[in-house]
Order: C-alpha cells, then structure tokens, then sequence
C-alpha cells in the first residue's frame, strides 16, 4: 500500500453509532501493512504513535494479525502474549496465512512470549516466513546465524539474509548490512561502504539509522571525526525514543562531546536509556548501586544488572555474578542461574562460562559436570565459545570431568 492512501484507510466516517467499524477484510489486512510500515519507518517516516491507530482501526475491522499486535504490545492497556501467540498461531495455519504471521510466532518461541521457549522452531518459523519474502524474517534468521541462536554460526549466511532484506528496503536489514561492512562479519572490512549503508539508511528519519551516523562522525567510520554532527546525530535519534542514542547522548552530555558539558542532562538521558531498555545505561545504573556496597543497593544493582545480562552484557553478566556472592542468599543465586541460561540459549557466548561455573559449583542449581560439559561443547562446536570456553572444554577431557578423560 501507498503511503499516500491513508487518509483513505484511517478514515473514520464508515463507522456506524455503535462504534463498530463497517470496513471489510481486504481494508483491514491493508491498515495492519500500513501499521506494520509506520512502525518500521518503511516508506513512511517511522511514527509509532501513528502505528498504534492503525492496529486499532485494523482490528476493528477484523485483521487478526492486527489484534495479536495490540495484545503481545499492550497497546490498549492489556498486554497479554498468550492471547497473542494463539492468534499468530491461529493464522499461521491459513492456507493463505501471511509470512507476518509465522515470523511473530518465531520471535514467541525464541523469547518465551506465550509460550515455552523453543529455539528450533523460532528458526524453523523465521524460514518458512524468509520463504513467503518476509524482510523482517530474513533479519530475524540473519541475526541467528551471526549468534549461532538455534542453527550453527555462519557468518556468510548471515550477511546473505541481511542483504536479502536491505534490497526489500528493510531499516534494520540495511543497517546490519551496513554493520556486516563495518566489522567484516561474512565479507571484509570496508568502513567507506558501511558509511554509505547508513547514510542511505538515514533517508528513512528512521532513529537507528540517525544513531548510526552519529557513531560514524563520532568515531571516524567511512568518514571524518566530528563531534557536532554526532552530537546532533544522536539528539535526533533520542528525540525518537531510541534507548542507545539516548544513552550516547547522556555521553556526550556528560564527557563535552560535540556540546558543552551538563552533567543533569547526561543524567536525564541515562535514565531515560535504562528504562527504555539500553544495556550500557543500566549497566552504569547498576554499577552506582553497587559501589555503594549496603544490602537494599546491592539488591537494587542485582536488578539492573539482570536487565542488561539479559541482553548479552558482558559486564553485566559479571555484575550479576558479584551481586549474587555478595548478597548469598539462595534466591539470588537462582536468579543469576535462570539469567546465564536464558542468555546463552539466546546466542549470548559470554554468558557460557558462567552458566558452566553454576552446575560446577552448584550455584542456583545443583551441581552437575555433565551438564557444564554440555554448556562447553555446544558453545565449542557451533563457533560461539570463546579462548576461555576452549579452554574449559579441553579442561574437561584432560580432568576427565563430565565426560571420560581423553588427552
């Protein structure tokens, strides 16, 4: 659909006296792709709010797809995921079924969103929706090759998908493409064309592709250091909600990057960032807490710490663990336990090590060497493990713990 039609789809006149909107199937599944665009900032400036209505006015037209977004977002106050898988999943199984459908389901298996987590057929979904030409799939489905999140890692495959959905002009696909460029993850390093990606990436107003310029004129990525350009870069993304920019820009609040130094605004904006759900800014958060030492601060640090563990943190990982010896209370030590495993089925190599100390040391859980080999060979063999997970693996034959001695 064209973004030039939605006074024509938004139009509220159909409705009858009781509310209730008289626009058929066919008007209904279109608001759900025009919700879907706004939300994406693809072909439309990305307008969350905007988004918001459509899925209501979708779903009173009868999309089901629309009514699975309002409950898995709570978008009219009742957050319920349950209710939300059961219609992905009722979709899904359509003759007709839209790819949309089975790529919700896959991000409820990986996540646990009504329902249990289950890796394989997360994956197994985002493929059968990449088939159907899903953009959003073939992110999804890149981003597990590049972690090893249910398949083996493969860099390559990973770069494949993230091209697949850039040349469907997808914000996200684009920008891991752009990503892939930068780090030479799957091909080589070329920052003037990582720069490119984003600068094309930009032409959307969509908030990522700002905060990716601004790192670029930040650090010198494709182009020159400066400091204004990234400054402003970064406003204009946190401005849109976007939890990392709003977290680069309390940086630059707080160091006098590219503006003169006020240590409330970077205040402000760190806060702002670790509600919204940015890793560094919790971490920093946790990290006040912490230094503070007394109980209810260690508690307090424990709980951002966990946030941000739960996105793959490293620092928070090792955090969480600190806070965990240091309160050494037996629910403290469950919750460490239940984060590293939760991260590491998530793709999350650096959470291994600490998974595998639990089940050798019985931390939150009961001691068990197998299962701690288990960790180690399963990050080992699917390219996630790092030296120390290599290590710990071989550690393993030698010791001959969890499994038979082999030198």
């Amino acid at each position: 659909m064209e973004a030039g039609n939605i006074e024509k789809w938004t139009d509220t006149s159909s409705m009858g006296d009781s509310g209730e909107s008289s626009c058929d199937v066919k008007s209904a599944d279109q608001l759900f792709e025009l919700a879907e665009q706004y939300k994406s900032g693809t072909g439309v400036p990305r307008n969350v709010k905007k988004a918001v209505e459509l899925y209501k006015l979708a779903a009173e037209g009868g999309s089901t797809l629309a009514k699975a977004c309002i409950y898995y977002s709570g978008a009219c106050g009742e957050k319920n995921w349950e209710k939300a898988f059961k219609l992905w999943k009722s979709a899904d199984k359509q003759d007709d079924a839209p790819p949309l459908a089975a790529n919700y389901l896959g991000r409820c298996y990986e996540y646990g969103k009504g329902t249990e987590i289950d890796i394989d057929r997360a994956v197994e979904k985002y493929k059968k929706a990449a088939r159907m030409g899903s953009k959003e799939a073939y992110v999804n489905l890149g981003r597990c090759y590049e972690r090893g999140v249910g398949v083996d890692v493969d860099r390559d495959k990973a770069l494949e998908c993230y091209s697949k959905a850039a040349d469907k002009k997808d914000v996200e696909g684009t920008h891991n493409l752009a990503r892939c460029h930068e780090e030479g993850i799957g091909t080589d390093v070329d920052a003037r064309k990582a720069f490119e990606l984003y600068v094309e990436n930009a032409q959307t107003d969509h908030p990522l592709a700002w905060y990716s310029l601004g790192r670029c004129h930040e650090n010198g990525i494709g182009t020159d250091v400066d400091a204004q350009k990234a400054f402003h870069c970064y406003e204009s993304a946190a401005q849109r909600y976007y939890p990392a920019a709003q977290y680069d820009l309390g940086r630059c609040y707080e160091s006098g990057i590219g503006v003169r130094q006020n240590t409330a605004e970077a205040r402000r904006w760190n806060l702002k960032a670790a509600r919204h759900g940015e890793k560094r800014a919790q971490v920093k958060i946790a990290s006040g807490y912490f230094e503070k030492g007394d109980k209810d601060s260690m508690t307090e640090a424990m709980r951002w710490y966990e946030k941000a563990a739960e996105q793959g943190s490293t620092e928070a990982m090792e955090g969480l663990k600190l806070c965990c010896l240091k309160l050494g209370t037996r629910d403290a030590a469950v919750k460490a336990f239940q984060v590293f495993e939760q991260a590491v089925v998530k793709g999350f190599s650096a959470a291994i090590p600490h998974l595998g100390d639990c089940y050798y040391y019985g931390i939150g859980t009961d001691k068990d060497w197998k299962k701690r080999f288990d960790v180690y060979e399963k990050g080992a063999l699917n390219g996630q493990a790092d030296a120390l997970c290599q290590y710990n693996y071989a550690a393993c034959f030698e010791l001959g713990e969890g499994t038979s001695k082999d030198y």
